[in-house]
């Protein structure tokens, strides 16, 4: 099952998706190369990704326990990992600076994702 998704954005090419599984797992999948998975990021069953959101050709997720990191596809791994602040994280939006949503309220995001 898929917990949530992300597409590029299209002015970065729009051809890759951004997939959070059940489970843990991020992947990269390409609609160019019919659906492919490009890359992995290996998961914890614990620690399930709820949210994800591409700045630019970067992407950044957050878990339920609270921590947001950027994805590093090449490498496989989660890379500048952060703590939400706020508990659970539910939901992550950007454009120049990410916003993220938790159980007690929106943290605005100016700092929280070094660049």
């Amino acid at each position: 099952p898929i917990n949530t998704l992300a597409v590029l954005p299209k002015e970065h090419g729009g051809h890759l998706v951004a997939v959070a599984r059940a489970g843990g797992d991020l992947e990269l999948i390409s609609v160019n190369e019919r659906w492919s998975v490009m890359a992995r990021i290996p998961g914890h069953v614990e620690d399930e990704i709820r949210a994800v959101v591409w700045l630019g050709m970067r992407l950044f997720a957050a878990t339920v326990s609270g921590v947001i990191f950027e994805a590093d596809f090449r490498r496989g791994l989660r890379i500048s990992e952060c703590d939400s602040l706020g508990g659970a994280v539910w939901a992550l939006a950007g454009s120049t600076t990410t916003t993220v949503g938790t159980p007690g309220g929106g943290v605005g995001g100016d700092g929280v994702l070094a660049a």
